[in-house]
């Protein structure tokens, strides 16, 4: 792993999360067995005791994202300072298994607070979603479903949304959905979606909104096992043999979002950055996880256990599928399903 990806520019969002996630750590306490494995996680033995907080075990890895996301907020204040008072729009990509809801919670707990000097016990963030539906005019649409969500009323413009944004003290944060299915319909879906916020009257001085565009990859098929077996070759040639749609639709947008993150303005009117790619992760990645934020947890004398089981998960995870990466979705919850293990093997309170 190189040194860059984890610099210093994604430190500073890192600290602060293994600051406010773990207010104390586990009293140290003697390992009375081993926890008992079952083929869909880890068997946990007594009542659990100690609960695990709600981000622990999705925050392996992601650094590449918050490095680029504090990279760009650099730029975008230029932007600003130039009278351009657009909004920020990220797009984050990756297949479906990469939970993008809780990457969306990180970034709203903690990146962006981190991000904008904001106090977390003074300062909220609010946040709306706001649906895509590929019916009829798309940015009409979303105008519509965004004036349900702020106002209770699909008939306002743009400008009443925004003046409703203004008198809100904090950051906003709009978030979007966009799923392979979405480009099936509309070859067009992320060019109008940026097109409507193109659209968006002028911010006022001291005014933060920031959209989050989260594009899934839609994977169907896709299994955790990939044990040999004649149904697993029966997939497997039928994944060979026969056109996969989704697969070239995901294609072609991912080279619409590489166009999109190579090019300098295709959108004067909003300032847009692309993170990189949420992908699988690996060994090396969770082992970072282990010293950084899990051993504030559960204590430095259980991580020679911790990191035992998590070996084993990976030698595990590499038989089944012939791939040292997993997915993020597997990955949390079996590190979630090893923690509670772990704890209640302890009978911590």
């Amino acid at each position: 792993v190189s040194q860059s990806r984890y610099g210093s520019a994604g430190r500073d969002i890192h600290v602060q999360l293994t600051q406010n996630i773990y207010p104390n750590s586990l009293p140290k306490a003697k390992l009375k067995r081993a926890p008992q494995r079952l083929s869909g996680g880890v068997e946990l033995s007594g009542n659990r005791q100690k609960p695990i907080p709600d981000l622990l075990p999705y925050l392996p890895n992601r650094h590449e994202q918050e490095s680029e996301l504090k990279r760009a907020y650099k730029s975008y204040q230029e932007f600003l300072n130039q009278g351009l008072l657009r909004p920020l729009v990220c797009i984050i990509h990756g297949d479906e298994f990469q939970t993008h809801d809780k990457f969306f919670e990180r970034l709203k707990k903690y990146s962006v607070p981190q991000l904008l000097g904001l106090d977390r016990n003074q300062t909220a963030i609010q946040s709306y979603f706001l649906p895509c539906r590929i019916m009829g005019q798309l940015e009409t649409q979303l105008c519509e479903d965004l004036a349900n969500c702020v106002l209770g009323s699909g008939y306002s413009s743009l400008e009443a949304i925004n003046e409703t944004f203004c008198k809100y003290p904090g950051p906003i944060i709009v978030h979007a959905d966009l799923l392979t299915q979405h480009w099936q319909k509309d070859r067009e879906v992320l060019r109008k979606f940026l097109g409507f916020w193109e659209k968006w009257p002028d911010l006022v001085a001291g005014q933060q909104l920031i959209i989050c565009l989260f594009v899934k990859y839609e994977k169907k098929g896709r299994k955790r096992a990939r044990k040999l077996s004649f149904s697993w070759l029966w997939d497997y040639l039928q994944e060979i043999l026969m056109p996969n749609h989704h697969r070239r639709v995901n294609t072609k947008i991912y080279k619409q979002i590489k166009a999109l993150s190579n090019s300098d303005r295709q959108f004067d009117r909003v300032y847009s950055v692309v993170l990189p790619e949420l992908d699988d992760i690996c060994k090396v990645d969770v082992g970072i996880w282990v010293k950084s934020n899990a051993k504030q947890f559960v204590g430095e004398d259980m991580t020679h256990k911790l990191d035992s089981e998590i070996r084993e998960m990976f030698e595990s995870w590499e038989r089944e599928t012939s791939s040292n990466r997993i997915p993020m979705e597997y990955l949390a919850g079996n590190l979630e399903s090893i923690l509670k293990a772990l704890i209640d093997e302890r009978g911590l309170s």
